[in-house]
């Protein structure tokens, strides 16, 4: 039996009429693929080589990502956490709801001596200073000149690592692989300083100053420098510095900033005039959120709200008096966030900061 095929299919001869092909006027002859090839001139063969070929290669790569992907869901099936550690982490879950809640009752004071620090975190009592610095471990914020005036830290809340989760989706994704013990992460409220005490060259910048954390067990007399990887992220109210590209704070992404310790003088400078953002003179207040990656496989992350200099604003009647007041337990700072006329989506960060963040 022949392995050829011959058929016809009859079509209305005035279609037919327009076919430039030999085939009779109301037919057309449908051939085989074994008699086309026969028939083709050696161009035509090697054209159809070429098809060949590449459709081949198409089928090679879409079964190669396919089993790619295959393989993939395999290893998140065999990577699920066994029973035992789904426990593990329920019990420390529990754990550190228990001293959540215990430290949210604790008194925020505000005074002179006072670092106005509570630990929800339950790692540590105080962050302690760089003995180089005399600077507290903590992310600050100034405005870099001589005598480099530091902005005025109201208060610090040192969170529980899996309160990352708050933080917005970029920032969240650099540092996922940072255990608790290799990641702080702070909420941090500051006063901005007297614009009298710019430089009138300068106005409105500020520098993010990650020293202390970098370095820091520095000694007096030491130098010590690094580039660090650090951003700012869905900032509110403060912008890009104008100045210089490599000296401003990569936004809404990672970059490297230059940070140098170095003695000078008889006391410590605190280097280069990197890291730089603008806070326009106009803002009642500002937020951000920021992170730097250290040596030794060590992280910050921070939620930050700047106020203005001005005690009389309505953010500052919120944020900044009731710290002056009769002692305040952090929780009832944060219910009277929550009920005050504060801006909405500033209430939102704080308040969203300061709940506790369970296993999703």
């Amino acid at each position: 039996m022949s392995s050829k095929l011959d058929f016809t299919i009859s079509i209305p001869a005035n279609v037919a009429s327009q076919a430039s092909c030999p085939a009779p006027v109301n037919q057309v002859r449908f051939i085989s693929p074994q008699l086309v090839a026969d028939s083709m001139c050696p161009r035509q063969q090697t054209s159809q080589s070429v098809t060949d070929y590449l459709s081949q290669a198409w089928t090679a790569i879409v079964s190669f990502l396919k089993s790619i992907g295959e393989y993939l869901c395999c290893k998140k099936k065999i990577e699920a956490p066994s029973s035992e550690e789904i426990e593990r982490r329920r019990v420390a879950q529990e754990r550190e709801l228990a001293i959540w809640q215990r430290q949210m009752g604790v008194n925020v004071k505000c005074g002179v001596g006072n670092t106005n620090f509570v630990d929800l975190s339950a790692r540590i009592v105080e962050p302690g200073y760089c003995p180089a610095l005399h600077m507290e471990r903590m992310p600050q914020i100034g405005h870099y000149k001589e005598n480099y005036p530091i902005l005025n830290r109201l208060m610090a809340v040192k969170l529980p690592a899996r309160q990352l989760q708050r933080f917005p989706e970029a920032l969240r994704n650099e540092l996922s692989s940072y255990d608790a013990d290799h990641l702080d992460v702070y909420f941090m409220i500051w006063q901005d300083m007297p614009r009298i005490l710019e430089d009138s060259h300068q106005p409105g910048k500020r520098n993010l100053i990650y020293h202390p954390i970098a370095f820091p067990n520095a000694q007096l007399g030491e130098t010590h420098y690094h580039n660090l990887s650090m951003g700012i992220f869905d900032a509110e109210g403060i912008q890009r510095d104008p100045g210089s590209q490599h000296q401003a704070m990569p936004f809404d992404r990672f970059g490297e900033q230059n940070v140098h310790i170095h003695p000078e003088g008889f006391g410590m400078c605190v280097s280069p005039d990197d890291a730089r953002f603008h806070l326009p003179h106009d803002r009642a207040w500002s937020s951000f959120n920021s992170a730097c990656k250290f040596p030794n496989g060590r992280a910050a992350a921070v939620f930050g709200v700047i106020l203005s200099s001005n005690d009389c604003t309505p953010e500052s009647n919120v944020l900044l008096n009731p710290l002056y007041r009769n002692p305040i337990s952090l929780q009832e700072y944060k219910n009277g966030i929550q009920n005050s006329p504060l801006n909405l989506n500033l209430k939102n960060k704080i308040v969203s900061v300061l709940d506790f963040c369970t296993e999703s």
